[in-house]
C-alpha cells in the first residue's frame, strides 16, 4: 500500500514539473526571459499546487460561465 501511495506522489511531482517546463516554455515562446531564481519557483509552485489550482479553475470557469447566462436571460 505504500509503494502505491509512492508512486502517486512522484506521479503528481513528476506531473507537476512537466506543467512548469510548459509555463516557461510558453513564457518563452511569448518573448518573457525567466531567470533561475523565477523559473525554480515556478516549478516548486507547480509541483507542489498544479492540481489544486488546477480544480480550482475549472470549478472558476464554470461559475462564471454560469454567471454570464443568468445574468444574460435577465437583460432580455
Amino acid at each position: 500500500m505504500t509503494e502505491i501511495i509512492r508512486y502517486l506522489i512522484m506521479f503528481y511531482m513528476f506531473t507537476g514539473f512537466i506543467a512548469a517546463l510548459d509555463i516557461c516554455y510558453n513564457d518563452e515562446k511569448h518573448g518573457k526571459q525567466h531567470g533561475l531564481f523565477d523559473t525554480g519557483f515556478i516549478v516548486l509552485l507547480c509541483i507542489l499546487f498544479w492540481l489544486p489550482v488546477g480544480i480550482i479553475s475549472v470549478y472558476w470557469f464554470g461559475l462564471t460561465a454560469l454567471y454570464n447566462i443568468i445574468t444574460e436571460e435577465e437583460n432580455d
